[in-house]
């Protein structure tokens, strides 16, 4: 395994935040003097070599020896020439005599004290770690920031609250601490000692709360970053992500940021869009203020796991924290359930093999269900869909089932189940399903290209047939013989239609579009600037596509209906009951 320590000559420029490792997210350079340094660690390195002893591998000849304090805080400035061993945990390169190692790691969060024997730069790797800083009065605390190398920030800077009557010591290479003021440069992982008066005179500018283990994980398509403003004026940072150093093409995940059109209100935004972390959009965030930001994937791009740097700098850049993101994409989405939709019709090809727009395109619903069995990919999966007029949702304990038969749905509730909903798509007549036809039949239901298709008949003597009318004598397939009225066949008074439908999934909305403007599409109730699909649960609860109809038995000669269908699922019973 790699060694994850490097030494670099004091002259030399160091990129203390070139990422590398897929699975390493950043790396730390620590400029240490000569003498005594007190640091901070942002980053939780990797594992060293297992025949090494853990600090031998972080840590060059030169450095001899590594101080971490073992209680919460200093009551008084701490005297480095008597360190007493029930205090501080200890390293030494060479343990005297009766001595021995307390102190066998690093981790990242904490600050240290390391004493080398020349000016040198060492470098750890690691994903970065959010230090939780807790100012405790009349007590000094030990702590440190992350910063940008090329343009070193104030105390004031890093402290958005006023300094007030707190102090700052930073500890010089003899061990002596000495006083600092506001307008001392704070170097990047450089520790100082603070001392407060109250709990809440010094915080950082923009704080990141509530992390798993230090990382933001896509499980979903969306996920929320919480941050924190706790300054007294107004902080705007940009948001962006940084490729890891091992990712093939310096690939980074296609993440989004919820980008308001407006200022944000701590109660959350109403108005915004989609905008790619690749910009790097900007955010303000009142004072004294917590918000979450949100962030998103297309789900039918949570394909693979992947890993990068998120950063948040403020305006000037001279603050910024770091977190890991890692994309953890779901298992194979089930799409099992009752999907509710919306079919637009906007061409028409009529007799007379004209395809043509229609003046005003018109809408109906469509109602489909999917039973999925076995587990993909592939085969022995089996994927059931049907099309169905109406589909009622009935609970029975914690489960619930999609039944077809209203007069059963209600015998169900009386015996105490609870009625969940009532779904219906009336231009569809049979009350029974009908089975869809899948091409291709494996994998998930709705996937990119696949066809879903079906023939629906209206029979010639079906109310809503077009050709019946129940109080016409000349349109009811019916004539009166004597005393008797009997049924007429198909073809004498009205005729047979029949339906060949064919529902076409896409990935894109933009493919529907013969203008590559998914803004053209006026399907209702949907945000088609959302490209990105990422607010809709695009890809995974929602799915969409083009539409096909031929319509026969209406003239001699076929019709074809063409538009576009979106689907959104409403219920994840997979338990279908016809009967």
């Amino acid at each position: 395994m790699r060694n994850p320590a490097f030494v670099c000559l004091p002259f030399l420029l160091c990129s203390c935040f070139n990422p590398i490792g897929f699975g390493a997210d950043v790396r730390q350079t620590l400029q240490l003097k000569k003498g005594l340094n007190a640091v901070y660690i942002y980053v939780n390195p990797l594992e060293p070599d297992d025949d090494k002893p853990s600090l031998t591998s972080y840590f060059p000849d030169s450095i001899t020896s590594v101080y971490r304090w073992k209680r919460k805080g200093f009551s008084e400035l701490p005297n480095l020439a008597r360190v007493d061993v029930d205090q501080w945990d200890i390293w030494k390169r060479k343990p005297g005599k009766g001595e021995s190692n307390t102190l066998t790691t690093i981790q990242g969060g904490e600050c240290y004290i390391i004493e080398s024997q020349s000016q040198i730069h060492v470098g750890l790797v690691g994903n970065p770690v959010q230090l939780r800083r807790f100012w405790r009065t009349r007590m000094l605390s030990l702590t440190g920031f992350q910063v940008p190398t090329d343009k070193l920030p104030t105390v004031a800077d890093c402290f958005s609250g006023a300094l007030g009557t707190g102090k700052l010591w930073k500890l010089m290479p003899n061990g002596e601490w000495v006083e600092i003021d506001a307008d001392e440069s704070v170097r990047d992982g450089t520790a100082m000692l603070v001392e407060a008066k109250s709990f809440t005179d010094f915080q950082q500018p923009i704080r990141v709360d509530q992390l798993v283990g230090d990382k933001l994980i896509f499980t979903h398509h969306q996920c929320f970053l919480p941050v924190s403003n706790d300054g007294t004026a107004q902080q705007t940072i940009t948001v962006s992500l940084k490729a890891v150093e091992d990712a093939p093409n310096r690939e980074v995940p296609p993440v989004y940021l919820w980008y308001s059109t407006s200022e944000i209100d701590p109660s959350g935004i109403v108005e915004g869009r989609w905008k790619p972390l690749s910009e790097s959009p900007a955010v303000t965030i009142p004072a004294q203020t917590r918000y979450s930001l949100r962030l998103g994937i297309p789900p039918r791009q949570l394909k693979k796991a992947m890993e990068a740097v998120l950063q948040l700098t403020n305006e000037d850049g001279g603050f910024f924290e770091q977190v890991s993101l890692r994309v953890e994409p779901p298992e194979q989405p089930s799409r099992k359930g009752l999907w509710l939709g919306t079919v637009q019709i906007t061409n028409v090809q009529d007799p007379n093999s004209k395809n043509a727009e229609v003046a005003r395109p018109f809408n109906f619903r469509a109602l489909l269900h999917v039973n999925e069995e076995g587990e993909y990919p592939g085969k022995p999966a089996s994927t059931v869909a049907h099309l169905l007029r109406q589909a009622i949702e009935v609970y029975s304990g914690d489960k619930a089932h999609i039944l077809t038969n209203e007069q059963k749905a209600i015998e169900q509730i009386r015996n105490g189940a609870a009625l969940g909903g009532r779904f219906s798509a009336i231009l569809f007549p049979s009350n029974k399903p009908v089975t869809l036809k899948l091409t291709p039949d494996d994998g998930p239901f709705g996937v990119d290209g696949q066809k879903a298709s079906v023939t629906v008949s209206l029979p010639y003597n079906y109310a809503l047939n077009p050709f019946v009318h129940k109080y016409h004598p000349d349109h009811d397939s019916r004539r009166r013989q004597g005393n008797k009225v009997v049924d007429l066949d198909d073809g004498v008074e009205s005729f047979t239609v029949n339906r060949r439908i064919t529902f076409t999934f896409v990935s894109d909305l933009r493919k529907l579009s013969e203008r590559g403007d998914a803004r053209s599409l006026s399907l209702p109730k949907y945000d088609m600037t959302d490209f990105a699909g990422i607010g809709s649960g695009w890809g995974q609860s929602v799915l969409a596509g083009k539409y096909d109809e031929v319509v026969s038995g209406i003239h001699a000669k076929d019709i074809a209906l063409s538009g576009f269908f979106i689907l959104s699922r409403v219920s994840e019973a997979s338990d279908l009951q016809t009967e």
